[in-house]
């Protein structure tokens, strides 16, 4: 409405701005899903996770039919998905089965997935038939209900670069912070670092976390490492570890939800508050 005792002469420009930008995590939200019958004790345990997320991976493909989005098949035409742009399935003996959805995921991709959870698919586990149902939704970034500094993996990673180099060092925890480099991709380019590819750039990578104030140690397992990941190119060196890792200024909150390795988003490497 007109006011005629006040106009452009007695307005001033404000401008707001948060005192720290948000910064861009991996995934938006973290969907809990309701298992019928609940999902069996021995499917929780850390060998036994990533065989339990690919039957559920399996399940929703198949409830889809056509026309799966992008970011649930985790594959762009003949290639997979860069960054983080995948769908993540995890179980765990708090929350059950999760779904971590990736940050810049479409409302038609979103709303794909919950119909097809609406009409409860199903799925076949240890000979078993299951349904899912619809999801309870929450922020990525306030995923566990405790918080800490310092992270420790729940499932042992499968190292995206296992073999070391053909001159200098390489140290297991060297490829423990590469691996943390490749999840937090998207957090780190939009910082302003410039992705690439090869030795020079892992060298550089993990040299980038370090001066950011992220710390790595791990310890190889010596089960059979094929255990925590869902598919290899044969002729792959396979390296599992657990390992600890303090994000530092990386982690929105100390509480997000983050997976390691080659198996990140089919129930690997899944990180907890220690």
């Amino acid at each position: 409405e007109p006011v005629e005792s006040a106009g452009e002469h007695a307005t001033t420009l404000q401008r707001y701005a948060p005192a720290r930008p948000a910064m861009k995590w991996p995934f938006s939200e973290i969907w809990r899903v309701p298992v019928t019958p609940r999902l069996p004790r021995w499917a929780l345990a850390p060998h036994r996770r990533v065989a339990a997320a690919v039957a559920v991976h399996r399940g929703l493909i198949a409830a889809i039919g056509s026309d799966v989005p992008g970011f649930i098949t985790g594959r762009d035409g003949d290639g997979p998905r860069r960054d983080t742009g995948h769908l993540a399935i995890h179980v765990t003996e708090e929350a059950g089965l999760v779904f971590a959805l990736p940050a810049d995921v479409n409302e038609a991709d979103r709303a794909a997935l919950l119909d097809a959870l609406a009409r409860g698919p199903g799925l076949r586990l240890g000979g078993r038939s299951y349904r899912l149902g619809l999801p309870t939704v929450g922020p990525a970034t306030r995923f566990w209900p405790a918080t800490s500094p310092i992270w420790r993996t729940e499932v042992p990673l499968v190292l995206d670069t296992a073999g070391p180099p053909r001159h200098g060092r390489w140290t297991l925890d060297d490829a423990v912070l590469c691996s943390v480099g490749y999840a937090l991709r998207s957090v780190l380019e939009g910082e302003g670092v410039e992705w690439g590819a090869g030795w020079a750039f892992r060298r550089r990578l993990v040299d980038e976390l370090r001066r950011r104030g992220v710390a790595a140690q791990a310890h190889r397992v010596t089960r059979q490492a094929s255990r925590y990941i869902h598919r290899a190119r044969e002729g792959d060196l396979l390296v599992a570890a657990h390992a600890t890792v303090a994000p530092g200024s990386l982690a929105p909150d100390a509480g997000a939800f983050l997976a390691l390795g080659r198996a990140r988003h089919l129930g690997g490497g899944l990180l907890r508050p220690v």
